[in-house]
Order: structure tokens, then C-alpha cells, then sequence
């Protein structure tokens, strides 16, 4: 059996996968407008969502679903960025859910969306790769300020989950924006690993039959 082609075949595969494996930053976002360039961005109002409906597959035909999610669950209008209707973590008069999180079909390379909690407190934000933490981080938050966009750009994920330690645990979300997913540093070594563990084996079958 010839070996150079696929040794050539597998040097090509692993310079490409280090060229992917460029380093990419992972940021955390908080300002006024959330990502400069969204591939896709989602005002929940697609869907026709009742007061304190549950939420959870609702925009699965845009890439999303939902867990311990409800829909306007609070009237208040005079919130920045969010309005008409929101995803948040609890139904009106109802103690908030533990557990609020975004699933996406296909992983993205950022999100961001607006956030309202009560003022004065502090919100978590995770994201998630198959369920492994790629990322998390904290970050004041509110009501009154319109500077309300929160998210992560320059990271591979799949979930976020969102949680805040005001005074009644409630938050919601409205104008969420996404960015398709660019290989990351991860998955380029994971690949490189790979083809590296394929050529080895291909090296002893030759030399087995030699």
C-alpha cells in the first residue's frame, strides 16, 4: 500500500486545522448596542405569545429553544431595548425559575441580546459547548440603564445560561443577536490530534505488512 497520498493527504488537513486554530479572543459584551455586525437578529416577535406562556420551542424554525422560559410575563414598557415581547424567567406574581438558558441549534461565535432585572443586581453569564463551560462572566445589572446589552463574541458555544442575584431573582431578555460559528482553537488541536492518531496507525498497518 502507497502511503504518500494519504500522508499528503493528512499534512493538508492538519495545516488547515492549525490555520483555523488561530487565536481567537473570547470577550464579554455590555454596552448599548449589542454586536456591531449579527448574522441573525430576533425580536420574539415572530410568534404569537400569550401573557406568562411557557416558552420553550416556540422559535425552534430560527435556531432557538428555550428552558425555564415564559413570555411577557411583566407589562412594563419603559425598559431600553425591550419591548412588545420577551423571554424572561418567571411568570407574573409566580417566584422565579432557576435554570434560564438559551440552546442553539448550531453553535454560534457570539450572541448578545438586552437584559432588564431589578436594579441593583449582579447577573452570571455562562456559555456552553456541549455542555462543557467554555466561558463565564458577571456584570451589574438593571432597569433604568440603557446600557443593557450583554453577551459573549470570539468564542465557540451552543448555551447560554443567564441568572441574577436581585432582589427577586426575576430577569428578561428581548432583541437577542447572533453570529454564526468560526472554527475555535479547541476544536482545531481535538482535529489535529485526530489526523495525527490516523497517520500513526496507517504508518504501523505498513509496517506490519512489510
Amino acid at each position: 500500500m502507497n502511503q504518500k497520498p494519504l500522508m499528503k493527504t493528512l499534512a493538508a488537513a492538519s495545516a488547515a486545522a492549525l490555520a483555523f486554530g488561530s487565536s481567537a479572543q473570547a470577550d464579554f459584551l455590555h454596552d448599548d448596542t449589542g454586536l456591531l455586525n449579527p448574522d441573525h437578529s430576533i425580536d420574539f416577535e415572530s410568534v404569537v405569545l400569550g401573557h406568562n406562556q411557557p416558552v420553550s420551542n416556540e422559535f425552534a424554525s430560527l435556531g432557538l429553544s428555550f428552558e425555564s422560559a415564559f413570555a411577557n410575563a411583566d407589562t412594563t414598557s419603559a425598559v431600553a431595548h425591550v419591548s412588545g415581547n420577551r423571554i424572561g424567567n418567571f411568570q407574573s406574581g409566580v417566584t422565579a425559575r432557576t435554570g434560564f438558558a438559551i440552546h442553539f441549534q448550531a453553535p454560534v461565535s457570539a450572541a448578545a441580546f438586552a437584559l432588564a432585572t431589578a436594579d441593583g443586581g449582579q447577573s452570571t453569564f455562562e456559555a456552553y459547548f456541549h455542555g462543557t463551560l467554555v466561558e463565564a462572566h458577571q456584570a451589574p445589572s438593571g432597569i433604568s440603564s440603557p446600557v443593557n446589552f450583554y453577551g459573549f463574541t470570539g468564542i465557540v458555544f451552543d448555551e447560554l445560561r443567564i441568572r441574577t442575584d436581585s432582589v427577586d431573582h426575576a430577569l428578561m431578555i428581548d432583541n437577542l443577536q447572533t453570529a454564526a460559528a468560526v472554527p475555535e482553537p479547541a476544536s482545531a488541536g481535538l482535529l489535529l490530534a485526530g489526523l495525527l492518531g490516523l497517520a500513526g496507525c496507517a504508518r504501523r498497518r505498513h509496517q506490519a505488512k512489510t
